[in-house]
C-alpha cells in the first residue's frame, strides 16, 4: 500500500495515476496544482521524504520562482535569491535552508553578495546589504587595503 495515496484518500483528496511520477511519487508542482495548502504539502513531501524544503519554504512565504532561478544541482543561485529583495530575516531563514558562499564574487559582474544586494534597483534593504557584510568582513578588509593600496602607488 502506498502511504501517500492512503494519506490523499483519508483526506478526501482526489488523485488519478497520472498524478504519480514512476516511484509512486506526487512532484511539488503536481501538488500545488491540486490546489493543497501549504500544510498538506509539507505532509505529501514529509510523506515521500523528498528535499525540496527550499521550494516549500519559497511557496510557503508567497515568494515566486521560476527554473530559471536554479541552477543545474538545483539550487537557487544568490543572483536569484537577490534578485527577490527579501528582508533580511526571511533572506537568514533562506539561507538555513541552502547555505551560500557569501565569500563568492559573481562571475559576470564581479561583484560580492552585499554589493550585488546595494545595486538591484532599490529592492533590498539597506539592513540586508549591511547583514550580508557583515558576515564577510574579511571582504571588505580587503577591499579596503586594496584601496589604499592602489592609491599609494598611484602617488608614487
Amino acid at each position: 500500500v502506498n502511504p501517500l495515496k492512503l494519506w490523499l484518500k483519508m483526506k478526501g483528496i482526489s488523485y488519478k495515476k497520472t498524478d504519480f511520477n514512476e516511484e509512486g511519487h506526487i512532484t511539488l508542482n503536481v501538488a500545488l496544482r491540486k490546489g493543497l495548502e501549504s500544510h498538506q504539502v509539507l505532509s505529501v513531501m514529509n510523506i515521500q521524504s523528498y528535499a525540496f524544503p527550499l521550494q516549500i519554504w519559497l511557496t510557503m512565504n508567497g515568494i515566486s520562482y521560476d527554473d530559471t532561478d536554479f541552477n543545474e544541482e538545483g539550487h537557487m543561485t544568490i543572483d536569484a535569491v537577490l534578485q527577490k529583495g527579501l528582508e533580511w530575516h526571511d533572506l537568514l531563514a533562506l539561507m538555513s535552508i541552502q547555505p551560500y558562499d557569501l565569500g563568492e564574487q559573481n562571475q559576470h559582474t564581479k561583484l560580492y553578495p552585499f554589493m550585488q544586494a546595494a545595486t538591484i534597483d532599490g529592492r533590498n534593504s539597506l539592513e540586508t546589504v549591511y547583514q550580508l557584510a557583515l558576515l564577510e568582513t574579511r571582504l571588505i578588509y580587503e577591499f579596503v587595503n586594496e584601496t589604499h593600496s592602489r592609491k599609494r602607488q598611484k602617488k608614487c
